[in-house]
């Protein structure tokens, strides 16, 4: 979230953490734009990643305006407790299109990173692009 965050305020964003109340991670505005942005943390490469039932009903409702910051290759010290997170490349995606949309989604869905093509490739301020 730390990583999304800073990103977001890099790209003169107003960052809000909404998880506890909303479907998703943080609300980001800059001047007549709101973007609802999703945040997934992975030891993968990040190719996919898993999405709530309510994560896919939300891009579905509000694309263009959804971005998805995925964390990936994320290193995991298990010798403490609760395993510490660390290292990791930062994918941002935007606009992002949940993989194979239905209207009935599963309780679960992936979403790809773009690299095979599913997202728009509509570029913007908030173009994809590794960071971090």
């Amino acid at each position: 979230m730390t990583r999304a965050r800073r990103y977001l305020e890099a790209q003169g964003s107003t960052v809000r953490d909404v998880g506890a109340t909303e479907s998703y991670d943080l609300d980001a505005t800059r001047p007549g734009e709101r973007l609802h942005v999703e945040v997934k943390g992975t030891t993968s490469a990040g190719a996919e990643v898993v999405l709530t039932r309510n994560e896919v009903l939300l891009n579905a409702d509000r694309y263009p305006h959804t971005v998805l910051v995925v964390v990936r290759d994320v290193e995991l010290d298990r010798t403490t407790t609760p395993p510490r997170a660390g290292g990791g490349r930062t994918r941002v995606v935007h606009p992002w299109a949940v993989a194979g949309r239905t209207s009935r989604p599963s309780p679960t869905a992936t979403a790809s990173d773009g690299r095979r093509g599913t997202g728009t490739g509509r570029r913007s301020g908030w173009d994809r692009r590794l960071v971090g």
